[in-house]
This record gives C-alpha cells, sequence and structure tokens, in this order.
C-alpha cells in the first residue's frame, strides 16, 4: 500500500462516517484518504475497475480520484484526510486485516484525539497515525509471507500428484505458482530446505524404491512410472541418491518378489 520511504504528511479531519445501502459519487478530492471499515459490504467503482470492500479493510484513496461506491448494507468507517509528499503517490487499494483489532485500537484512538484535541495532540495524532502505517506495513509482510507458503505448498502437492509425469519441470512448477524460475527456485530452497529439483527427484526416488519393491515392475517400468524418460538416467539418479542400481536393489528383494508373485 504504502512504501517504505518517509514522507511528510499533515492529517486534515478524522471523521466517523455512518451510510445507509446507497448509491453515491465521491467528486475528486485535493487530499489523500486512508479508510478503515468498521462494517458493512461496499463496492468501488470506477470505469471498468471494481473493488469490493467488506468490514475489517484497510482502504486507501489517493487525491485527484473520482469514483461511485455502491453499498448493500449499513456501514461505518473512520476515514482520515491527509496531505503527503508522496514521491510516486500510491494508487487506490486496499486490503482486508487479518489482526482488525490492532486497527481498530488505532483510528479509535485517533478520532478521540481529533475530537477532544487535548494538549500535544497534534503530536500524539501523528504518532497514531505512523503507528498505523507501521501495523498496514506488518501485516501486509505477514500476509504476503503467508501467501508464499501456500504456493509453495501447493508447488509441493502438484510434485506428488504429478510425479510420474515426466514434462514436470521446475519451469512449469514456477509458472504455476506466478513466478519466474529463479525467484521460485529461492523462496523453494528457503521454504523447503532444498532445491525444487532435489524435492522433486527426491520423491521420485522414494516412489521408485517402492515400486522395487512391490516386486511387480521392471527396471524399465520403474523408471517409466517415476517420470523418468531413460531407464539410464534413472539408473544413474537411483544409484546417486540410495547408493545402489536398481537391478541391484531389485535383485536384493527377489525372495519378497517371488513370494508376491506366487
Amino acid at each position: 500500500m504504502f512504501n517504505s520511504k518517509r514522507f511528510d504528511f499533515k492529517i486534515l479531519s478524522v471523521l466517523r462516517l455512518c451510510f445507509g445501502a446507497s448509491r453515491r459519487f465521491l467528486p475528486a478530492r485535493p487530499y489523500h484518504a486512508l479508510i478503515f471499515r468498521i462494517h458493512g459490504k461496499a463496492e468501488v467503482v470506477k470505469g471498468g475497475d471494481r473493488i469490493r470492500l467488506t468490514k475489517n479493510d484497510v482502504t486507501f484513496v489517493p487525491k485527484g480520484y473520482e469514483y461511485n461506491i455502491n453499498t448493500t448494507t449499513d456501514e461505518e468507517v473512520i476515514v482520515i484526510h491527509f496531505r503527503a509528499s508522496f514521491s510516486n503517490p500510491p494508487s487506490i487499494s486496499s486490503f482486508h486485516s487479518i489482526y482488525p483489532d490492532a486497527f481498530v485500537s488505532l483510528f479509535e484512538k485517533l478520532l478521540f484525539t481529533w475530537q477532544n484535541r487535548p494538549c500535544g495532540y497534534i503530536y500524539r495524532m501523528d504518532a497514531l497515525f505512523l503507528s498505523i502505517l507501521e501495523q498496514i506495513e506488518r501485516q501486509m509482510v505477514e500476509m504476503q509471507a503467508d501467501s508464499l507458503i501456500y504456493r509453495i505448498q501447493h508447488s509441493v502437492d502438484i510434485m506428488h500428484a504429478n510425479l510420474s509425469n515426466p514434462t514436470l519441470s521446475v519451469d512449469s512448477l514456477a509458472s504455476e505458482a506466478g513466478y519466474c524460475p529463479s525467484y521460485f527456485r529461492r523462496i523453494f530452497h528457503n521454504e523447503m530446505g532444498v532445491s525444487p529439483k532435489e524435492y522433486l527427484t527426491d520423491i521420485r526416488i522414494r516412489h521408485a524404491v517402492a515400486l522395487l519393491e512391490s516386486g511387480y515392475y521392471s527396471v524399465e517400468r520403474v523408471s517409466e512410472l517415476s517420470g523418468f524418460t531413460s531407464a539410464k538416467y534413472f539408473s544413474t539418479v537411483f544409484k546417486r541418491t540410495t547408493g545402489k542400481t536398481p537391478s541391484s536393489y531389485l535383485s536384493g528383494r527377489g525372495k519378497n518378489s517371488t513370494s508376491k508373485k506366487e
């Protein structure tokens, strides 16, 4: 929503606004707005763009932005109007708070300070506003981290479900996750402790071991069922991983294989 660079700001007003279900047009204004939605649902409409808003959303509306807003329920928001010296003004954006109590407390305190204006209230308001910005950054970083974990776990699930598919590759997994291959490799390694290629190879070899232990398949067939296009390459990788060749591993299971076939 905001980058980490400091910027000068001046709070112009802090208001609690309540509306019934309605359709409204909001003209462009010469100041920014930061809004916490206490309750109610709404939809911001500008041209073909639509942003759905719900309880516990934090929304930034830049100055000069005009839009229509449609509310389907009663709504209550606390809005901060302010000026700021952004080098690159953010565009309209909104995110759903994962710890809404923190925002409820900060916005309510800021509103109380604005309405009552105790001694030193300007400094108190500035401090609360900065605390809100800090909370926004903290929660958004945590949400991004959760998103990364989810995407990596989704990639792991794809590997397990498709390990016999020889076309499954790191590049295809990166594309599915929405990342470039180099970045995907880095975040996968950070989360799993191994590279995606190493992880995929490991689960393929473990799958191959289970097939060989069954005694029902030849080395060539195990190679195919484990996602390898070449039995020779499969044997090389298998030996490098387990310390044995598939053939010797299979022969070592000969008695079990015979009994199972009987």
